[in-house]
């Protein structure tokens, strides 16, 4: 089956966003059966009812917005438009509108990240699985340089890989499931804690009694505040002076009673005789 699927307005989009056919871009209908998906999608669930809406949409209108493809041996693989893909063969189209480009693994992975993060399509933790990936794959070396390429703030790549340090049971919170209840501001205050079990109590409790961010952020706050330290006993210097004279070693000691206990003065003396019967036995041994 083949839908109805005005060429010039796919080549409208291929010339105002793609890039026209010459620049490493080719136009082309490829057999759904040749097309197979992109191993380094970033993204891990796809929304069975977004497939629907589209299904829906490309059945009145046709695919309006090609399908970029890169060549994989004798057949074709996907870098983006996974979703255009499985709502087009659901409605039993026997071939789709493709943009063909030229395309390393990391050149692929990098433009499906891009199109997922500017169509807001990626879960919080999607996209931060995806940032380590770009960090391990070596297309960038630090959060600056993936912000940089992508076309973000450095801060929302921190926030988002953050979300690695929960547990994975709270990391399954990030799902379409609990989209509603569970957030990446949630996770955000949850990664301040470092005790694992504590994190996971809270996060039950933010999905159980749907805890705001607010009350997630309070709640947080009051179980980092320390305890106020107990202030050290301020060690006035004790009045002790040692003097060598023609035949051994005069000692003087004075000290405040108001300000210097006993035993503070006792021990202070112990230490100094322990140093008179060194320094004696030195002497002796001349």
């Amino acid at each position: 089956m083949k839908l109805n699927n005005p060429l010039e307005r796919v080549r409208n989009v291929i010339h105002s966003g793609m890039g026209a056919a010459g620049e490493g871009r080719t136009f082309l209908y490829i057999q759904t059966s040749e097309l197979d998906p992109n191993p380094f999608q970033p993204r891990l669930h796809i929304d069975e009812e977004a497939i629907k809406d589209l299904r829906r949409s490309i059945e009145e209108h046709g695919i309006l917005e090609p399908i970029i493809v890169r060549r994989k041996e004798d057949r074709y693989e996907i870098i983006s438009g996974e979703r255009r893909l499985r709502a087009s063969q659901a409605i039993g189209m026997e071939e789709v509108p493709c943009v063909m480009r030229e395309a390393t693994d990391e050149e692929s992975f990098q433009l499906a990240l891009t199109e997922n993060i500017q169509r807001d399509d990626l879960t919080p933790l999607e996209e931060a699985q995806a940032f380590k990936r770009m960090m391990e794959m070596k297309i960038a070396s630090n959060q600056t340089e993936i912000g940089n390429m992508l076309g973000i703030r450095q801060q929302r790549v921190s926030d988002k890989l953050k979300l690695l340090d929960l547990p994975g049971s709270v990391q399954k919170y990030f799902g379409e499931r609990y989209q509603d209840r569970f957030t990446q501001k949630h996770g955000e205050y949850l990664s301040r804690l470092t005790d694992q079990k504590k994190i996971e109590q809270i996060a039950l409790r933010i999905i159980e009694e749907r805890l705001s961010t607010r009350e997630t952020q309070q709640l947080v706050d009051k179980l980092l505040q320390r305890k106020p330290t107990a202030k050290k006993k301020m060690r006035l210097p004790k009045r002790l002076n040692i003097t060598k004279s023609r035949n051994g070693f005069n000692l003087k000691v004075s000290f405040d009673r108001r300000r210097d206990s006993i035993e503070d003065i006792v021990g202070e003396l112990m230490k100094m005789v322990e140093k008179l019967r060194k320094e004696f036995s030195a002497e002796s041994g001349k």
